[in-house]
Parts: C-alpha cells; structure tokens; sequence
C-alpha cells in the first residue's frame, strides 16, 4: 500500500473543513465570529489564510497546503451565501448555499491537482 497523494490530502482536508465548520454552524448557530463589535464571515479568514500561504516561501510547502485548503473551503463555504443569498441562517442551509458548496467542492476536486502544483 503506497502513501497518499498531497493532491488527495489537500482535498480530504478542504472536505474535513468544510464539514466541520458546517457542523459548528448547526450546534452553535448563534456562534459569531466578531471583531471590535462587527461580525466577520469566515470566507475572509479563509481569503486571509490563502493570501498568508502563497506568501510563504516554498520551503514550507507542507503549511502552504494547510493554509491553502483551510482556506480556500472556508472561501468555497460562503462564497456562494455571500453573494446569492440574503445573508441569514436560513439562507446558509439554503438549497442555494448548499448547492454552491457543491459545485465548488467538485471544482476544487477536479483540480486539485493543479491547485497543490501552485501551492
């Protein structure tokens, strides 16, 4: 049996991510993430974490790959939500929300490839 491939981890973790935060989203639905008073989507920590791994130096591939699919399915969470929807909790279990997380879940997949030979 031979090791995973990093294109494979790179997607199990954006999966994992994309998961958990939904998960917490349905436990905790009243959990904001606020600074100085004003609620943050996590779509921007997750522009943030991929801004912050492609500026790392390529020595450090292993946290550029972390950042970049905790990131980028924090990004895949929201994207569609932020930009289709009316901004509430009921819009986030929207068949739009939900279905936009989809499409891209299938893309990142159908492009992992490419997406961790640029990370």
């Amino acid at each position: 049996m031979g090791t995973m491939k990093k294109e494979n981890i790179f997607y199990l973790m954006f999966i994992a991510v994309i998961l958990s935060v939904r998960t917490a989203v349905f436990l905790f639905p009243s959990g904001k993430i606020l600074i100085a008073g004003m609620h943050i989507n996590h779509f921007w920590i997750g522009v943030l974490l991929v801004a912050v791994g492609l500026s790392l130096r390529k020595k450090y591939s292993a946290m550029r790959m972390v950042s970049g699919a905790v990131g980028s399915a924090l990004i895949a969470d929201e994207l569609v939500f932020l930009l289709a929807t009316d901004r509430t909790l009921g819009a986030y279990w929207s068949a739009c929300s939900l279905a936009g997380v989809a499409v891209g879940a299938m893309a990142v997949f159908m492009f992992r490839k490419r997406i961790c030979d640029t990370i």
